[in-house]
């Protein structure tokens, strides 16, 4: 039996069934087997039969737009489309695969050369002075790319600052402290002891305070710059690029830092 009649059979069963009933239910009111009322049931029971089915679906349409069914998602779609986590992540690989280029250190040496090469016309004579204020007015016009760079350039700087200190009092700035209270000095014998470094500095001259006022500034400075490193500041951001050089990232670090608080 092919499908096509199925179908007819399954058109048939409603029809037949109506009039079988039907014909039942007349013959039993006739014959007083049932009451007359029964035949308004059978009425009401056949248009139910019939046309049930087709109401409650039109009544289902109607509701539809009423109380919306939530549908389940299309899972084979959602599954093709990546969350916004994955494609933060996706992109933090790609970024990660990129070769980072290294930063090219400063050539402190070269950088001394050009120095001494310099200190001369600039400064007319040559000595730990005059090579330290080159250094610091170089420092002033070349620029930095990295915050490294302008370590390893105030670590260079601190030392000759330290240098020029010794050349003008005859020993370290440590020995100077610790000497503070004691008349005299390598290069002076006739200078006078102080309550402190800064008084017997006065008392000595002003090439020799100056210099313990530069090298204090220089070591703050270098400080400063380590700290600004250290805290994760974008300096570039923070910074004109007209003062993005070796020595005025360091001399700045502490405003750079004090305006991202």
């Amino acid at each position: 039996m092919n499908n096509k009649s199925i179908d007819n059979i399954r058109g048939l069963v409603r029809p037949v069934l109506t009039v079988v009933f039907g014909i039942a239910f007349i013959f039993g009111v006739f014959a007083r087997l049932i009451e007359p009322i029964w035949l308004a049931y059978l009425t009401v029971g056949t248009f139910v039969f019939w046309f049930g089915d087709r109401a409650f679906k039109n009544l289902g349409f109607m509701l539809k737009g009423q109380y919306p069914v939530e549908t389940p998602p299309d899972t084979e779609s959602t599954a093709s489309q990546p969350t916004a986590g994955a494609q933060n992540a996706q992109a933090a690989l790609t970024e990660e695969a990129q070769p980072v280029e290294p930063v090219p250190p400063l050539d402190v040496a070269a950088f001394h050369e050009a120095v001494l090469k310099d200190v001369g016309p600039s400064y007319t004579e040559v000595n730990p002075c005059t090579i330290f204020y080159e250094a610091r007015d170089k420092g002033l016009v070349t620029g930095v790319e990295h915050i490294s760079q302008a370590e390893d350039y105030w670590n260079y700087l601190v030392g000759l600052s330290q240098e020029a200190f010794s050349s003008i009092w005859g020993y370290s700035l440590e020995d100077a402290i610790q000497h503070a209270k004691e008349p005299g000095c390598p290069s002076c014998t006739t200078c006078s002891g102080g309550t402190d470094i800064d008084s017997k500095a006065r008392h000595a001259g002003m090439a020799y305070y100056a210099i313990l006022l530069d090298v204090r500034h220089t070591l703050k400075k270098r400080d400063d710059l380590f700290q600004l490193a250290h805290s994760g500041i974008d300096w570039k951001a923070k910074l004109a690029p007209q003062y993005q050089t070796l020595y005025h990232l360091g001399e700045l670090a502490e405003e750079i830092m004090g305006t991202s608080k």
